[in-house]
């Protein structure tokens, strides 16, 4: 083996590393933040929000669906959108966990 030879075979080794310590790294915080949100309660407070957030959002639907035709009742894009601000946290099972942690 050259002097290149090994350089090049101690980078390669030394990236490998780098990318193993990354890793386990990513993986211990990733963890510790899951075990800090379960010690707060938040996966039990989403899943009590989700229920909550998806009667809203089908509250709202209903009342807006059965009253757009009414005289001089207008729904302007900003204040209607509720449903769409609603989504994101109840688009599907765990969406409210998800957006809180990932926004709180």
């Amino acid at each position: 083996m050259t002097k290149r030879d090994i350089i090049k075979f101690l980078e390669r080794k030394q990236k490998e590393k780098e990318n193993a310590v990354r890793t386990d790294y990513e993986a211990a915080r990733k963890q510790f933040i899951e075990d800090t949100y379960s010690k707060l309660g938040l996966p039990d407070l989403a899943t009590k929000m989700q229920a909550l957030l998806t009667e809203a959002d089908s509250l709202w639907s209903n009342w807006k669906e059965k009253n757009e035709g009414f005289d001089g009742l207008v729904f302007y894009p900003y204040y209607s959108s509720l449903v769409g601000q609603l989504a994101s946290y109840t688009s599907a099972d765990g969406a409210t966990y998800k957006k809180l942690a990932s926004e709180y």
